[in-house]
């Protein structure tokens, strides 16, 4: 899961819910906030795009992908 830390619809407090369910389930995750984000950094179409950010996390997602969905 990722995250932007400056994103008012995902608040530190939703993110540590999210965390604790996740864990408290027995799910398998890593929940990560980037710094220095906003919300929709990681769509090309958002005026916040920022393309460094983005291909960490479409990579970190596709590699999630691969050691799940096999």
């Amino acid at each position: 899961m990722a995250g932007a830390d400056n994103d008012a619809s995902y608040p530190p407090a939703m993110a540590e819910r999210l965390e604790k369910a996740l864990t408290d389930a027995g799910v398998r995750h890593r929940c990560e906030i980037y710094e220095g984000k906003l919300h929709g950094w990681m769509k090309p179409d958002m005026p916040v795009y920022d393309a460094a950010g983005a291909e960490r996390g479409w990579r970190e997602l596709f590699a999630l992908y691969a050691r799940n969905l096999r």
